[in-house]
């Protein structure tokens, strides 16, 4: 369990092992998150979400080549796709209609 007022950081640590998130959010959707290193600088990370009937919204398997890790970084990039696919609060949208762009 994480102590109150510690980030998402402090948890997850900076080895290679395999790491592993579930959550419900707010707007009831659940994340499943599996992240696990597959080779040298080789990792994949595997999404679940979940709407709050438990009907699927989202799969997706990435597989991320070349990447230093540790696995921990793979995973807080597999949390904020998978909240931004189940409407989450974290990150920008998925497109960037939305974004205000430098010109404007």
């Amino acid at each position: 369990m994480t102590e109150h007022g510690h980030g998402h950081e402090d948890w997850v640590g900076n080895d290679h092992l395999t790491k592993v998130h579930e959550e419900t959010l707010g707007n009831g959707a659940h994340i499943h998150v599996t992240a696990r290193q597959v080779g040298d600088q080789q990792y994949r990370v595997e999404m679940r979400v979940n709407d709050a009937n438990g009907n699927l919204l989202h799969e997706q398997v990435s597989k991320k080549e070349d990447d230093p890790g540790p696995t921990a970084e793979l995973l807080k990039w597999g949390i904020d796709q998978a909240k931004r696919h189940a409407g989450g609060h974290r990150g920008a949208p998925m497109n960037d209609h939305d974004q205000k762009h430098p010109s404007d």
